[in-house]
């Protein structure tokens, strides 16, 4: 069952804020990767888990085409989305 509630917007830009929401409490750290078509990793970091995550997207300098964005919490439940950046 997914945990996490679609990310919104999609698609993103450079001066974007990507929100994602949890459908549960997450006690610890949530793992979040950026990766190309490829499945290299272009972006990774962690945020604490709260009801709402938000990654701005300024920050991470990934280049445009498709993402695939993994989120992994701390039991080890991963969830996968599609995000298309556009600039």
């Amino acid at each position: 069952e997914e945990h996490l509630t679609e990310p919104y917007p999609n698609p993103i830009t450079s001066e974007s804020t990507l929100t994602i929401g949890t459908k549960e409490t997450v006690n610890g750290s949530l793992l979040i990767q950026f990766q190309d078509g490829t499945g290299r990793t272009e972006w990774q970091g962690t945020v604490d888990g709260s009801s709402q995550i938000e990654i701005d997207i300024r920050s991470l300098n990934l280049s445009p085409g498709m993402k695939i964005l993994r989120v992994v919490s701390p039991d080890g439940k991963t969830t996968v989305r599609k995000i298309l950046k556009i600039d």
